[in-house]
């Protein structure tokens, strides 16, 4: 399976605008497009920014409908964003949980060069995903990685925001795991919290 995240950041004061026109108008042509797996639309109303998820059966199918995406984007996004979205495309290396959705999001970068990404991965599933499925208000992960640029996302999925900070708290899951992991990375990992607004 392999995904498209489209960032984006909204001009001041645009942010549910442009939430509601994406929903509107972006996010239910995907429904109908040929590979199509699922999409999530996320946001941070404090910061104004946010991203579009969408999953794809194949590489294929993902680079069949990006003329549509960009013309979408472009027509319907562009004016309440403060710059035009880098879209970007990954494998889908881990896909876990029983759903994928919720009500939250965390999303924290993976700055795993290639030749690393199997090892970490072996670590990840073996010793902390068991782990994962049993936190509180869990819901589904995915992790997501662009082998030839060594990056990546991962992304869980939460019924609550309380539960979804508590695991990050000092000593607690998450943690434990980036300080295990962090001999895979090449840089310092990035982290926020998202509103989950749509989900097909």
């Amino acid at each position: 399976m392999h995904a498209r995240v489209i960032p984006f950041q909204c001009k001041p004061l645009l942010l549910s605008d442009c939430v509601s026109v994406c929903r509107q108008a972006v996010l239910p042509p995907l429904v109908h497009a040929p590979g199509f797996g699922a999409a999530l639309l996320v946001s941070q109303a404090d910061t104004s920014a946010g991203f579009l998820l969408s999953l794809w059966n194949s590489s294929g199918a993902l680079a069949d409908f990006e003329p549509a995406s960009r013309k979408a984007v472009a027509s319907t996004l562009l004016p309440f964003l403060a710059e035009p979205p880098q879209p970007e495309n990954y494998e889908v290396l881990v896909r876990a949980g029983h759903h994928i959705g919720g009500r939250y999001a965390r999303v924290i970068t993976l700055p795993i060069p290639d030749r690393h990404i199997e090892s970490a991965r072996e670590v990840y599933e073996a010793d902390y995903l068991p782990l994962l499925k049993r936190q509180p208000g869990f819901q589904g992960v995915l992790w997501l990685v662009n082998r030839v640029q060594g990056s990546g996302r991962g992304i869980s999925f939460w019924t609550g925001l309380e539960q979804m900070q508590a695991a990050d708290r000092e000593g607690e899951f998450f943690p434990r795991v980036l300080s295990r992991l962090a001999e895979y990375f090449t840089a310092p990992t990035r982290m926020g919290y998202y509103a989950i607004d749509a989900q097909l």
